[in-house]
């Protein structure tokens, strides 16, 4: 069934079933005859490649056969010989229609397009292109063969079946059910004998070397590159954006983060980057995106959860949907960060929820018991503060030296731990301590803004106790000396002049930009605050220390808002009203698509004045500049800012747009006490319509939502603008009952020794929550000294 060779001195002779083929071969080139007989025998092959019996010819067609293989083996010699002398390009007469890869190998480039062309292929392309061309059309060749071979064996069996391979198949199938009820049993006998039998049928001698073309595209899928970047590539872009944008560079920072968002969707950091980016940058809409496409991505990141909880309190203020991003963020990946726990228990503990935030904080430290968790035994030794557990406070505080201790990446976090140890010990009574405490964390961390603003507001509250102006002139030193050690970091460098206390501004080398999260902004604000307070019985000069604070803020915070909203607020405090509208108006362009409260505080200011038109024309930019930034129209302060617009439209007797501006506010508005008070004003306007009977409505909404939030004293005007719309109603039994309310509210009112008389007394315990014991004592002096 096979072609054996006979090598023979004079020549070869070839055996094909029994038959011997003499052919002539000359000796002096056997290396190539024997690469041409190779050919001829791989011809044979796939010519006559049947090897059961039952595929032989008929006896009376052997003959016939026989005289097709010495005409085709004598054609094959002649043509080597003609080729070898011949130029032309015609695809060799040996060559088998359907041929091997070895076959091919031999042809040249002009013979494999004529191969092509023969066979109705394409003849353009290098060798390669056009071998693995022709391979292609072999294999689907083979394929068809294999099909009708398969046609063939299927009608066969039709036809003729074995007897003995019937109940094979049959023991075979029973033997695979039995192995199917019985799996969890060992193999029995038959099973293994079987798998024997099947091993036994497998050919072992028999290996499949791999094609060319397989090879191809093996080391073609391994050299091409699954990721447009690799892992280095990777780190070193992110530092790249990094260090572009801690030096300003905020455009290059978000083109090389976009890039490896591109790259790496999936990663957290990118997202988080690209998104304060965006909030920087005004684009609230970008910066949603991004998170909220993270979270789809990843939906088992928490650190991207905790961004979108950040974001929300941020822009809209809700504090509902916070929390569930904090939830969300906890659930899904409690054990990666305590970053979640940490904001959301300081969430809490701004909302007054001790109890909550100290169950989060230890829930915290449950699942990150030895690193990392600085930050949530500093925040549970300041709810122990809150608390009056001093001991248990010092106890927490001396965990976050430990943690410190041992890793030394935290060691920034010792400052802030000096300066909480500082805040005890002056609960404590132990004043010079706790000024001992603030010094130690200044030293190990001279950009630690928090102790800097600390020690100061430490020396002014000194003063409140004894009156002396001489802890007012040390806690000036302190800012001083804060602000100096900043802008030197920043290279502003500010000259004195002769007079001690001005000072001018020359910038010798490029000022360094701010850097994320920076936090000196408050130092500044609190010391034109502290001066002021104490400007309004000293001396001419003192009032100009609060306008050089302000000046010197805004030079080092040139983008600031806030900074010209303060400065502005204190010059219509002192009258100026030019300089006040001018600052207004620096302020309302650097705040942009940003934030609308320098809108409201300008337009009420405008209100102020008497000067309605133009508070309208101000309400109306702020509205349409900031909604042009946001979709859904959910932007924090927007429901305040359209209550003094519908104020300044009732003034001007513009009810029924005042009434529209109101229902929009009360949409917009989620807390209790700010729809109390816009209530109050659809009450008026109600009124003012004569619609007594839903005024009286709008009213007692009004005092129901602020019953359990509100100050005394806005209850009981409320009591008292429901006892006038019950005299317009001519319920003289009503309004008096409402007249008895007020004045026991106003009673109650009297009795809380509270430093700002607009404030409740559980605001104030609110508000002063996490921060600094001498926070009340410094709100009071100077609420005092404003009044006077």
């Amino acid at each position: 069934e096979f072609l054996s060779l006979f090598s023979g001195p004079g020549g070869s002779r070839y055996a094909l079933r029994g038959h011997d083929i003499p052919i002539s071969i000359n000796n002096n080139n056997n290396h190539n005859n024997r690469a041409t007989l190779q050919h001829i025998v791989t011809s044979f092959s796939l010519f006559f490649s049947p090897s059961n019996h039952q595929d032989l010819p008929p006896p009376d067609q052997q003959q016939l056969m026989e005289s097709n293989i010495m005409l085709f083996s004598t054609a094959s010699l002649e043509s080597l010989d003609s080729s070898s002398s011949s130029s032309s390009p015609v695809a060799p007469s040996w060559l088998p229609y359907p041929f091997t890869r070895a076959q091919l190998e031999c042809l040249r480039v002009v013979e494999l397009r004529v191969a092509c062309a023969e066979r109705g292929l394409k003849k353009s392309g290098t060798k390669v292109v056009l071998q693995n061309r022709l391979m292609e059309w072999v294999t689907e060749q083979h394929q068809q063969q294999l099909d009708e071979n398969n046609r063939r064996k299927q009608q066969q069996q039709k036809t003729l079946v074995d007897p003995a391979l019937d109940y094979h198949r049959k023991m075979k199938q029973q033997r695979r059910n039995n192995k199917n009820t019985n799996k969890n049993n060992n193999i029995t006998q038959l099973q293994q004998q079987d798998l024997e039998d099947d091993e036994d049928s497998y050919d072992k001698t028999f290996t499949l070397h791999p094609t060319g073309l397989y090879l191809e595209a093996l080391s073609r899928n391994f050299y091409t590159k699954t990721a447009k970047f690799s892992n280095l590539q990777v780190q070193q872009m992110y530092q790249n954006a990094k260090h572009a944008d801690q030096n300003g560079d905020k455009q290059m920072a978000r083109q090389i983060l976009y890039q490896l968002h591109e790259a790496t969707p999936g990663d957290g950091r990118v997202i988080r980057r690209l998104s304060r980016l965006a909030m920087e940058l005004n684009e609230h809409d970008e910066a949603r995106r991004l998170l909220q496409l993270g979270t789809r991505l990843t939906p088992n990141n928490g650190y991207l959860w905790h961004g979108l909880a950040q974001l929300e309190l941020q822009l809209t203020g809700n504090i509902h949907k916070a929390r569930e991003y904090y939830q969300r963020a906890i659930r899904v990946d409690p054990t990666s960060s305590p970053n979640p726990y940490h904001a959301w228990a300081r969430l809490e503990q701004s909302q007054g929820n001790i109890r909550v935030a100290a169950a989060l904080l230890k829930k915290g430290l449950r699942y990150h018991p030895n690193n990392n968790n600085s930050r949530l035994w500093h925040l549970l030794g300041s709810l122990y503060r809150d608390a009056g557990m001093y001991v248990e406070a010092t106890h927490a505080f001396e965990k976050v030296m430990q943690t410190t201790n041992t890793n030394k990446k935290n060691n920034w976090s010792k400052a802030f731990c000096y300066t909480e140890q500082a805040y005890v010990a002056y609960e404590m009574g132990h004043i010079d301590l706790a000024r001992q405490y603030m010094q130690q964390g200044i030293q190990m961390n001279p950009r630690h803004s928090q102790g800097w603003l600390s020690l100061a507001q430490l020396e002014e509250s000194c003063r409140s106790e004894n009156g002396s102006n001489n802890n007012i002139a040390r806690a000036r030193l302190v800012y001083q000396t804060a602000a100096d050690t900043y802008e030197r970091s920043r290279n502003i460098y500010h000259k004195q002049s002769n007079n001690s206390n001005s000072t001018t501004t020359s910038t010798a080398q490029p000022r360094i930009p701010t850097k994320p999260g920076d936090k000196w902004l408050a130092l500044y604000l609190n010391w034109a605050k502290m001066e002021e307070s104490y400007s309004n019985n000293s001396p001419k000069n003192y009032y100009s220390l609060a306008d050089k604070v302000y000046s010197r803020a805004a030079n080092v915070f040139p983008t600031e808002w806030r900074v010209f909203l303060n400065w502005a607020m204190y010059q219509a405090k002192r009258r100026q009203l030019d300089k006040a509208k001018i600052t207004f108006k620096k302020a309302c362009l650097k705040s942009g698509r940003h934030t609308i409260e320098p809108y409201r505080i300008y337009g009420e200011y405008a209100m102020e004045i008497e000067d309605y038109d133009v508070a309208r024309m101000i309400f109306f930019s702020g509205a349409k500049t900031v909604s042009s930034n946001h979709r859904d129209g959910n932007i924090k302060g927007l429901a305040a800012t359209l209550h003094s617009w519908a104020i300044c439209e009732l003034k001007l007797q513009n009810l029924d747009r005042a009434s529209e501006l109101l229902e929009r506010a009360l949409s917009l508005s989620d807390d209790s006490e700010e729809k109390s008070q816009f209530l109050s004003t659809k009450a008026t306007v109600e009124c003012m319509r004569q619609n007594y009977r839903l005024a009286k409505h709008c009213v007692t909404l009004a005092i129901y939502g602020a019953s359990n939030n509100a100050s005394p004293r806005f209850v009981s005007s409320l009591w008292n603008q429901w006892a006038t719309i019950a005299e317009k109603m001519d319920d003289d039994g009503l309004a008096q009952y409402c007249r008895e309310q007020a004045e026991l509210v106003k009673e109650k009112s009297e009795l809380l020794t509270s430093p700002t008389p607009v404030l409740a007394a559980n605001r104030i315990i609110k508000e002063s929550l996490g921060k600094a014991p001498w926070y009340n004592k410094i709100l009071r002096d100077r609420f005092k000294r404003d009044f006077l």
